[in-house]
Parts: structure tokens; sequence; C-alpha cells
């Protein structure tokens, strides 16, 4: 059985925790910049794998649609691979 000492230093932390969070997502925010899609426009992707001597961007790709914040569907063009299990990259 917990006592209520526990209980109450247990909900103490999680309010300090959750404060801590809120701080650290607004400090990642700070100098974040939303960036937006229309369908149909065409983006290059940068390639973080490639090589010191290989193209760090791939592409063009067209965009299908935005998805949640940052989350962009996109669809081949020119046979043109991502070499990803789905469409979906994070901007």
């Amino acid at each position: 059985m917990v006592s209520d000492e526990w209980k109450k230093k247990r909900e103490m932390f999680r309010a300090i925790l959750d404060e801590l969070a809120e701080r650290a997502k607004e400090y990642y925010d700070k100098g974040r910049v939303a960036i937006s899609y229309r369908p149909d426009e065409l983006i290059l992707v940068r390639d973080n794998t490639a090589g010191p001597r290989e193209e760090r961007w791939i592409g063009p790709f067209e965009v299908a649609k935005m998805q949640d914040e940052g989350v962009v569907v996109v669809r081949d063009t020119e046979d043109k691979s991502l070499g990803l299990r789905h469409p979906a990259i994070a901007v």
C-alpha cells in the first residue's frame, strides 16, 4: 500500500517533470520554422546516408499531401525511388 506522503511526492515530481518537458519543447521550437508544401509541388529530399562523393539531394518528388505538422507524403517522378518503406517524409 502506498502512503499518502508517497502519492503527494509522486504528484509533485510528475508536475516538475511536466514543467521541464514543456520548457524543453519551448527551447526546441524557438528557432523552428514551419515548412508547408502544396500538393503537386516538386521537392528535393536530402539523403543523410550519402557519402562524400555522392549526391546529397535526391528527387524531384511530387508532393501528394501534407500530413501532420512537418510530414509530407510524396509520389515518385521519373522513376526515382526514395528507397523507403513508405512515402512519408519528415521535413
